[in-house]
């Protein structure tokens, strides 16, 4: 389990992050989400996203309301540990690759 987390990406949505790569400083998952499908609650350390297929994701949070994010090819997104579910809402598959930083948390 990463980072000793217990909703760890891998370990609570293991079916569509994928570990391509990991050493010391970083983990890089490969994230493949099919149109309407609900990703439960996880969570990710700091991290940068590539987006490799775009979509519209719905990103729902705790304590916070839900948002919704188009997500457009190529495109480059930087991310804060913060818990969420995710859910595809959009008619394609959404393909992303997420580097996660194991420093600094």
């Amino acid at each position: 389990m990463f980072l000793n987390h217990t909703n760890d990406a891998l370990s609570a949505a293991g079916d569509v992050h994928t570990a391509i790569f990991e050493n010391e400083s970083i983990r890089v998952l490969k994230v493949v989400v099919p149109a309407h499908y609900q990703v439960p609650m996880h969570w990710h350390p700091r991290n940068m996203i590539y987006v490799l297929a775009p979509g519209t994701f719905r990103f729902s949070f705790p304590n916070d309301p839900s948002k919704d994010v188009e997500l457009a090819l190529g495109q480059v997104l930087s991310g804060s540990k913060i818990e969420h579910a995710a859910e595809n809402i959009g008619d394609t598959e959404v393909q992303l690759l997420v580097i996660e930083f194991k420093q600094n948390e």
